[in-house]
This record gives structure tokens, C-alpha cells and sequence, in this order.
């Protein structure tokens, strides 16, 4: 159980930092090997879902790391708009 917990932070420690891609492919590289040890059928069908669609999962998550200094500008705006309404 400890492993798996284990495996899946590790996961979303990859996913939640800004690193370049380059980055990012290496340490899902390092993940896979992981997953590969540590023999969960879950995590292994996981990893071959990523590894068929990472092209695409980092084209989405480039995307959003875009997106977020308007994501979070628009959440202030709207945020003062509520706070002068009150």
C-alpha cells in the first residue's frame, strides 16, 4: 500500500511542477521504470495509457502552465467585482 501511495505522488509531483519538458519526460522515464519494479497491474495499465497518449498530455499541460497568469488574473477581477458589490 505504502508503494502505490508512494508511486502515485511521485506521479503527481511530475504533473504539478513547472519543468521543462525535457524534464518532465525524464522523470516519467524514471517513473515507468518504477512502476515496471514495483509490478501493480493498475499502475502498469496506467503507463502504457500515458506512454500511448504523452504526446498529447503535454501539449495539455503546456497549455494550461500558459493559460495560468490569466486564469489567475481573470479569478482576481472577478474577485474585486464581488468584494465592491458587497
Amino acid at each position: 500500500m505504502k508503494e502505490a501511495y508512494q508511486l502515485t505522488d511521485d506521479l503527481r509531483k511530475i504533473y504539478n511542477q513547472n519543468i521543462q519538458k525535457s524534464v518532465a519526460m525524464t522523470k516519467l522515464a524514471h517513473w515507468f521504470r518504477k512502476v515496471e519494479e514495483a509490478d501493480f497491474k493498475s499502475f502498469s495499465i496506467l503507463r502504457k495509457t500515458i506512454m500511448n497518449h504523452y504526446k498529447e498530455i503535454l501539449a495539455f499541460l503546456i497549455k494550461e502552465a500558459l493559460m495560468l497568469p490569466q486564469n489567475l488574473s481573470m479569478l482576481k477581477l472577478k474577485t474585486s467585482e464581488c468584494n465592491s458589490e458587497e
